[in-house]
């Protein structure tokens, strides 16, 4: 993968994801051919479908991009990443936040 041309999300917008692919494919960022700086999900696919670049990307960007590009999983594959709800601590929470936020915090209690 080091010698393909790849599109990559923005650096200054998506730090961390510079931090994953390097981790990744084992390597620096200076390293890498980045042939194409993305601004989000959309712009990424848009590069992969006209045959620009691959990318290295979440599976969830296949509820996005359907049939345009073809998703390999990575072997082996790397750590988890952490996933977590993001809501505002000043204002009393919604009923559905709630509901999610306890159904979430009992699922993590109960591994």
């Amino acid at each position: 993968m080091l010698k393909e041309p790849l599109a990559v999300f923005n650096r200054a917008e998506y730090p961390d994801y510079h931090k994953l692919l390097t981790t990744s494919l084992g390597t620096t960022s200076g390293k890498l051919r980045i042939v194409e700086e993305c601004d989000g999900d959309l712009s990424l696919i848009a590069a992969v479908s006209a045959s620009r670049a691959i990318a290295l990307s979440a599976e969830s960007i296949m509820s996005v991009a359907g049939s345009r590009v073809v998703f390999v999983p990575l072997s082996p594959p790397p750590a988890p990443l952490k996933v977590g709800v993001c809501f505002s601590d000043t204002a009393p929470p919604i009923p559905p936040l709630r509901r999610f936020v306890e159904t979430a915090e009992s699922t993590v209690a109960s591994r």
